[in-house]
């Protein structure tokens, strides 16, 4: 609950009591999946930035960023999904026990890809 008493669930409650309802709930999801995929698109850009030779941070040229893999569970399952298929710095996922959606659902993820 935010101090203005606004909540925010983390995952919005699906209604499937008609094909319409069902419908507006998976797109609420599917809303939702691309904030998590921005949110790990922007971890990726952080840690370009820690690994640079210039950079103070500890892990500075440590990190492979050439082999970057992504997995999750359930709805973390559906995230590492979408972002194999939106973000070409990750070049391989696992989604143990989850659900895709979107694009990732109807085109098919071209890397490797464990469900």
């Amino acid at each position: 609950m935010f101090p203005d008493g606004r909540i925010a669930y983390s995952l919005p409650w699906i209604d499937a009591t008609g094909q319409g309802a069902y419908e507006l709930s998976n797109r609420k999801v599917e809303l939702m999946l691309e904030d998590h995929v921005a949110d790990a698109s922007f971890v990726l850009d952080e840690m370009e930035r820690w690994n640079r030779p210039d950079s103070t941070e500890l892990l500075a040229s440590r990190m492979d960023l050439t082999r970057v893999g992504v997995f999750g569970h359930s709805f973390g399952g559906a995230l590492a999904a979408s972002l194999c298929l939106a973000e070409p710095r990750v070049v391989a996922g696992i989604n143990m026990d989850g659900w895709t959606f979107g694009n990732a659902e109807k085109a098919g993820i071209a890397k490797p890809f464990f469900l």
